[in-house]
């Protein structure tokens, strides 16, 4: 059944008391968390150029999946590939695009992880970049699977960070009890927690996956 977002419980829940640090972890409430990927079903869906500034100016689309505030005005997304749009959709880079209404509820169910950037597809329709700003040290080594940089493969700035991953799991404990999150050195997957994907409705989930990660 569709969920209904009331007044009472749109907000966050709070944080674990310190208190909490008494209880054994495996007694802790876990909290749940989930990649938003493209659901593999959904046909050619639209797609957009790099996002460009009204006076011309392209802006490189990972700048938004790098955790870090925009400060500049709003941005034009031309089309580059007609098809289905959904509430949410993925640019360049894995850069997502949200209706404002989606934004909205994002908003206010995350609060101050996420940034909405005002934009217009085509110069016409208002749509929103999901700009998220919190970004975690947060994958579960233990279980995660995947290869990392190493210094015969020439790229000593990255040399112990990870190359690629086939499976990933994040670290509930070290999230901060985000709900809407990226993960250092790892920024591409775009994370939300259980409370956030419980609040939003079949259709606003409409053309993606939700995949666990914890």
């Amino acid at each position: 059944m569709d969920s209904i977002l009331s007044p009472r419980d749109s907000r966050p829940p709070r944080q674990p008391s310190p208190d909490s640090a008494l209880c054994p972890k495996s007694l802790r409430p876990q909290i749940r968390y989930y990649v938003v990927t493209v659901a593999p079903d959904v046909g050619q869906q639209w797609f957009s150029e790099e996002p460009v500034q009204d006076g011309g100016t392209s802006l490189d689309a990972r700048a938004f999946v790098d955790c870090a505030r925009y400060d500049g005005p709003p941005l034009i997304l031309k089309t580059i590939q007609h098809g289905r749009r959904f509430p949410i959709n993925f640019g360049p880079f894995d850069m997502p695009v949200v209706t404002v209404e989606l934004g909205e509820r994002l908003r206010t169910l995350a609060g101050g992880d996420v940034q909405l950037v005002p934009a217009r597809i085509d110069g016409v329709d208002s749509v929103r970049i999901l700009n998220v700003l919190t970004c975690c040290s947060c994958i579960d080594e233990s279980r995660t699977i995947g290869t990392k940089w190493m210094p015969d493969d020439g790229r000593p700035d990255k040399v112990g960070n990870y190359r690629m991953i086939i499976k990933l799991f994040i670290d509930v404990e070290r999230t901060g009890g985000s709900h809407v999150l990226r993960i250092h050195d790892w920024q591409t997957p775009l994370i939300i927690s259980e409370y956030v994907s419980t609040h939003l409705t079949r259709q606003e989930l409409e053309g993606v996956r939700l995949m666990p990660v914890t």
